[in-house]
């Protein structure tokens, strides 16, 4: 089909009937899942503005925008409110200047499984 335009707006060409059966219903939701997906081209500079300290910055003097410090309480508030519970043990252990240990890829296995390390792929061409 080359595009998801192409499948949608040529449903009957779909063979398996469930799969086409899917693709009307959920119809949609493909499309609104390009549109979150997709970047807009159509912003110009003046509509990329930010504020800082209650002043309006442009484009054209975004350097002078400063990274605040890391609000660990508000973060952990987050990322506890969200559930996300390794993000909130790494932050804590990250706060406390201790070295976060790893969690174990199964907690549940009988064996040491050994994660694969970036070095055994040199001899990959990517």
């Amino acid at each position: 089909h080359g595009s998801l335009d192409d499948l949608l707006n040529n449903l009957s060409s779909v063979k398996q009937a469930k799969r086409r059966e899917k693709l009307e219903q959920n119809l949609d939701l493909a499309r609104l899942s390009r549109e979150l997906v997709e970047l807009r081209r159509d912003i110009s500079q003046d509509d990329i503005i930010s504020k800082q300290n209650g002043q309006a910055l442009s484009i054209e003097n975004v350097s002078e925008l400063m990274v605040k410090p890391l609000d660990g309480d508000r973060l952990l508030g987050f990322y506890r409110e969200m559930g996300f519970k390794d993000l909130t043990r790494r932050m804590e252990a990250r706060l406390k200047n201790q070295p976060v240990a790893p969690k174990p890829v199964w907690r549940n296995a009988k064996k040491k499984v050994e994660i694969p390390q970036p070095q055994q792929f040199d001899d990959v061409p990517f």
